[in-house]
């Protein structure tokens, strides 16, 4: 395992395109090929290049598209509502949406108001956008927002980054010294050209999640079956009650939760991962 090899391969092989929708310039890729079309919506440091694994192991059987999270939407809302824009520019009809932690609870936003182009729902190390997992989110970090915003934007970021880089490593569960090391020049890589204005943009989005209206059961009653939910069993950032309440937001989703490896499993083990989305993907 070689993360820079890895990583530079899939550089090589892909090309990423811009475009502006509003406010926002938007850094996407659009590849692959497949009678469905799978959108990822990235976790909370908002790159898209974080799920290269998985752009190359499902683009041979669907068409994907990734995106970075843009500067210009400042909230959920206006977050939601430009992806929506970036989908309908490009030509997509329904996707499929594939996301993780704070891509989960996207994801779920996205479905809510948009259910005209949600074909389906893949969602892995996240929670429910219900009233309890928001009330319990207000609870642990309303009082840290601000402070933690204000460190972000003022404190030099360079002083920041190894910090950053061991409170990530963090959510990492029973791996071998190899696949750690992996997962540090993951990171590594990742937080070299991350600059504090963005992550100060990305915390804000993250924070904004308390705002938002609950979700309910009968909102999702339109995609009974078409649900993936992969729930690690030692994830750490949701636990055992948010991992149910997300389970019941749903009707009949497909559930696995036998997979390990902590909030980073689907990172780590992306071809079980994969093997779960053709098996459910199959049966829409």
């Amino acid at each position: 395992m070689d993360f820079y090899s890895d990583i530079n391969v899939f550089q090589s092989n892909h090309e990423f395109k811009t475009t502006d929708i509003g406010e926002s310039q938007f850094r996407y890729i659009l590849c692959g090929a497949g009678s469905q079309t799978i959108t990822i919506l990235t976790g909370g440091m908002g790159l898209a290049e974080l799920n290269f694994s998985f752009i190359e192991n499902l683009e041979s059987s669907y068409r994907v598209l990734a995106f970075d999270y843009p500067m210009g939407a400042d909230t959920n809302e206006d977050l939601v509502d430009a992806i929506h824009s970036l989908i309908e520019r490009l030509g997509i009809n329904k996707t499929i949406f594939m996301g993780e932690s704070f891509g989960g609870y996207l994801a779920q936003m996205i479905a809510r108001k948009y259910p005209d182009i949600t074909d389906g729902l893949c969602l892995f190390s996240t929670a429910g956008l219900n009233e309890e997992t928001i009330e319990s989110l207000r609870k642990q970090y309303s009082k840290l927002a601000r402070p933690l915003i204000w460190v972000l934007g003022h404190v030099p970021y360079n002083l920041l980054k190894p910090m950053l880089i061991k409170a990530s490593l963090k959510k990492i569960k029973g791996v071998t010294d190899e696949e750690y090391q992996y997962m540090k020049d993951f990171f590594t890589w990742a937080f070299k050209d991350y600059t504090g204005q963005y992550d100060v943009h990305m915390t804000s989005l993250l924070v904004d999640i308390m705002n938002q209206r609950p979700c309910n059961k009968e909102e999702f009653s339109y995609l009974k079956g078409r649900v993936l939910l992969i729930l690690p069993v030692d994830d750490g950032t949701f636990d055992s009650k948010m991992q149910k309440d997300l389970i019941d937001l749903f009707e009949e989703p497909y559930v696995v939760d036998s997979v390990s490896g902590g909030h980073l499993a689907p990172i780590m083990q992306t071809d079980k991962y994969v093997a779960a989305i053709k098996e459910f993907t199959a049966s829409l």
